[in-house]
């Protein structure tokens, strides 16, 4: 017999996602935004948002051949920024 219950946990995992969104999209917000709108929020290039993606700093999503980063991954990192320079 299989085990299915790791498609229980990602399935489990989707349903959370679903609710999120719908709360997000009910509030108005955004989820995700463009990797050039994230650079722009964040006062940086491009290039550097790519940097902090693949380093894990923040986490994206493909929708096609698009990248976008999600705003509760963004928040997460700029939350996690020290408030001066060392």
């Amino acid at each position: 017999m299989k085990d299915y219950s790791e498609f229980t946990a990602i399935e489990d995992y989707v349903t959370s996602l679903r609710a999120a969104a719908k709360r997000e999209i009910e509030n108005g917000e955004r989820l995700l935004v463009s990797v050039k709108h994230c650079a722009d929020m964040l006062s940086v290039s491009a290039w550097q948002v790519y940097r902090l993606l693949d380093q894990g700093y923040m986490t994206s999503v493909y929708l096609g051949r698009r990248r976008l980063v999600t705003i509760e991954s963004l928040r997460k990192f700029v939350a996690g920024l020290p408030l001066e320079a060392p």
